[in-house]
């Protein structure tokens, strides 16, 4: 993710994992979010975590989740790079650091992002590390906050 922030000239930038799906019309509606609220900086929608042929597992939840995302590049560049310190967890701490930084985030009431979950997802075959890294962005965020 840090790469292409790095390599990205447009003003927003939007991220998606290789096993997932956006809905089509997803940047069309962010898109008209951003422009109509200038003050915005990041919007995101509803997830809907699916099995591996997309079918849904529970109702579309709300998550600030990066592939549910839409953010201005240069808001983004003020947050700074995803941690690659920790396994797990990076997205939780660049929310958290953009929350410090007073960044702007609108909740859309859309379905943006079709998750797939399967035994091959980071998060569940990595997950010896998942404590320990929360664990991490916790404490930071805790020295963040006020």
């Amino acid at each position: 993710m840090n790469r292409g922030i790095d390599l990205a000239h447009g003003r927003y930038l939007a991220f998606i994992d290789s096993d997932d799906v956006w809905p089509s019309g997803r940047l069309k509606t962010m898109l008209e979010v951003m422009e109509r609220e200038s003050a915005i900086d990041c919007v995101f929608g509803k997830v809907v975590n699916t099995d591996e042929s997309l079918v849904p597992m529970a109702p579309p939840q709300p998550a600030r989740m990066i592939g549910a995302l839409l953010v201005k590049r240069s808001a983004a560049l003020q947050i700074g790079a995803f941690r690659t310190d920790i396994t797990h967890a990076a997205v939780i701490d660049w929310n958290s650091r953009a929350m410090a930084a007073g960044l702007r985030f609108e909740a859309l009431d859309a379905l943006v992002l079709l998750r797939r979950i399967h035994g091959d997802n980071i998060g569940i075959r990595e997950r010896p590390g998942l404590s320990d890294d929360l664990l991490r962005v916790i404490r930071d965020h805790r020295k963040r906050m006020p």
